[in-house]
């Protein structure tokens, strides 16, 4: 499952939820802050530690996507490719469209890649 599979799956349970509003909103954020992939896990984690989502069921549920995403993803990170890390994370549409090494760079950053 990539990012914006994620994001989906957590709007199918309950994005009617505000809790969980918060959260898909928190995710989409990320994707155009200047915040790297671990700022991104403590984000996700503390919204989890202090989270007002309406039931435990839904809270369990969307944890446990956000887990195996984390686990399939994130904490492989360093091993993958570039290509890999853009697709695992959905920028490979925002990495084609940067005019500038600058931007690029950025994304990089975001993704924990070296140059």
């Amino acid at each position: 499952m990539n990012y914006d599979e994620l994001i989906s799956e957590i709007q199918i349970l309950s994005a009617a939820d505000d809790g969980v509003q918060s959260l898909i909103n928190l995710l989409i954020n990320w994707k155009i802050e200047e915040t790297d992939v671990n700022q991104l896990v403590d984000l996700v984690e503390s919204f989890f530690g202090n989270s007002s989502i309406s039931s435990t069921e839904i809270h369990n549920s969307v944890y446990k996507l956000w887990s195996d995403y984390k686990t399939e993803s994130i904490a492989s990170i360093n091993v993958m490719t570039m290509n890999e890390r853009l697709y695992h994370f959905g920028l490979f549409d925002q990495f084609d469209s940067c005019n500038s090494e600058i931007e690029r760079r950025v994304i990089y950053k975001k993704l924990s890649a070296v140059l």
